[in-house]
């Protein structure tokens, strides 16, 4: 049986391919993450959103343009951190559209149904306007 002989050159070159394709896939979640935050970021800016809702979109926006910096800087964890935090802002500034829409939609059939009770309580039974 012939075993073949590692070198030095062959072991430069394989621990230079090794180091090459792990920093490709470190880079990969980055990207993905900053893509992820981003596609947040554009899905809350479709929303017309109105005061607290817009400045927590204002702060995913915020976010994302550190996790840029930190990325360019080559500073990854922060650059991941920072990726992550614009989503989850992104995604809270939708959540508070949402349950601000479904609040005043509640404000608003409170309201109606009250006005409702109050009629049947002024008018008898059998009159109808």
């Amino acid at each position: 049986m012939r075993l073949m002989t590692l070198s030095w050159t062959k072991i430069h070159l394989a621990s230079g391919l090794l180091a090459f394709s792990t920093g490709l896939l470190a880079a990969e979640p980055l990207d993905g993450r900053m893509a992820d935050a981003q596609a947040a970021i554009e899905r809350a800016a479709q929303l017309p959103m109105r005061g607290n809702s817009v400045e927590m979109r204002n702060e995913a926006q915020r976010l994302l343009a550190l996790a840029r910096e930190s990325a360019l800087a080559r500073k990854g964890k922060d650059a991941i951190l920072h990726a992550n935090e614009a989503g989850a802002a992104a995604e809270l500034a939708v959540a508070r559209y949402r349950y601000n829409l479904l609040r005043y939609e509640i404000e608003n059939k409170t309201s109606r149904n009250t006005q409702l009770r109050r009629r049947m309580l002024v008018l008898p039974e059998g009159n109808t306007r």
